[in-house]
């Protein structure tokens, strides 16, 4: 870091917030408040620096194509839940809080944070929310922006501009805070967020299902999402089928029924309560942070040729593949093992022209681009934005880390 940066950050922020270089002699430093996050954004447009947004990095090989980083914004300071309303269920927290604080903090008011994320207690809420990150519980509650209530951002110009609100009920306006989460810190900075809560539910349980073949388990998920249940996840890891389900007592055993029901005479294995635990934090946490795989998203129809097919890719190219699969939303994680660079080129190559969206992830020499699999236009418009709302590319290092 120049003598000359220290000082002028040190203008802006306190002694403590410039930190240590973040692995490669990049400079980085860790705002707390709203003053001095837009200090430091006024100065990088001032000297024409180009800044990257950390949480953790437990997700460093998601960012998008991006310029390197002349400046690492940590939110580590920027922490802390801020309010939390039990009788509207909605909680607002700042930035750089874990998800599992989070988690605890609802629970401790007899509610549930949605999305449940991989590795809560490393993953932060501006970085789940910048990178678009859907929990395992993305079957039942949705996707994360669906309960995403209102940000409060600091833009590329250091101006602090906030979009919806803490309730449900929001304020009138555009709901630029749908727009800004998934953005990857190219469109702004996330300081605050408010999400919706759910209720607690009174009652957990999992299903599990063997089967001999992956095809049969996928099958059997295909019967399981025709019955008039809602689970909060239907996952398949090789050949066995595990169906998560929430909520009133009665219900639950009712929706068990209705699985034991569909399972064309295999046993149906109910987990007790510390092996239902141990199953979705393992799947949920699949994915070590860092590790190479690819993320397969397609039609629910094609979802099953879609998988063999990258499989069959993978295999031909001397690439090891495990994977856990979400039939009901038709995508899946393809944790790639150890193989050569070249292994793992001809791998993409063969996947070059493949029609279902895949996206890479740590996989090296692997484009991890945001606009991977969009339409010209739409790329086209993703441009226009970011040179609308940064167009000297502040932010332009991109790649918000979770």
């Amino acid at each position: 870091m120049s003598d000359s940066l220290l000082a002028a950050l040190r203008d802006v922020v306190s002694s403590d917030a410039v930190l240590a270089d973040a692995g490669d002699s990049t400079p980085r430093v860790a705002p707390e408040t709203d003053v001095e996050w837009s200090g430091v954004l006024q100065l990088a447009l001032a000297r024409g620096i180009t800044c990257r947004v950390e949480g953790n990095g437990t997700r460093a090989g998601w960012a998008p194509d991006a310029r390197p980083a002349e400046l690492v914004l940590s939110t580590a300071r920027t922490r802390g839940v801020v309010a939390y309303e039990p009788g509207d269920g909605t909680l607002t927290a700042r930035a750089g809080t874990a998800m599992a604080e989070l988690a605890e903090v609802g629970a401790g008011g007899g509610h549930h944070v949605t999305p449940d994320v991989a590795h809560p207690t490393r993953s932060t809420l501006g970085g789940v929310l910048a990178s678009g990150c859907s929990g395992f519980d993305r079957l039942r509650y949705g996707p994360a922006r669906h309960n995403l209530l209102g940000m409060r951002v600091v833009l590329a110009d250091g101006s602090v501009a906030s979009a919806g609100g803490r309730l449900v009920k929001n304020v009138t306006g555009y709901d630029l805070h749908r727009l800004w989460a998934g953005s990857f810190g190219r469109l702004c900075v996330v300081l605050e967020a408010s999400l919706r809560l759910y209720p607690l539910p009174d009652a957990r349980a999992c299903a599990r299902l063997a089967y001999p073949t992956r095809a049969d388990a996928l099958a059997a998920a295909r019967r399981v999402g025709n019955e008039p249940i809602r689970p909060t996840a239907l996952v398949v890891h090789g050949g066995e089928l595990f169906v998560f389900l929430v909520g009133r007592t009665e219900v639950v055993e009712w929706e068990l029924e209705r699985v034991r029901d569909t399972a064309d005479g295999e046993a149906v294995e109910r987990l007790d309560a510390g092996a239902e635990r141990d199953a979705r934090e393992r799947l949920r946490d699949f994915l070590p942070s860092g590790a190479p795989s690819l993320e397969l998203a397609t039609r629910p129809s094609r979802f099953a040729a879609a998988l063999d097919g990258v499989e069959r890719a993978a295999h031909a190219c001397d690439v090891p593949t495990e994977t856990v699969a979400h039939p009901a939303i038709a995508t899946a994680t393809v944790r790639l093992g150890p193989a050569t660079e070249d292994a793992y080129t001809r791998f993409r190559d063969s996947l070059s022209n493949f029609d279902e969206r895949v996206t890479w992830r740590d996989v090296p020499g692997a484009p991890s681009a945001s606009l991977e699999g969009a339409t010209s236009d739409a790329a086209a418009l993703m441009r226009e934005l970011e040179a609308a709302l940064d167009p000297t590319g502040v932010l332009g290092a991109g790649g918000a880390r979770v």
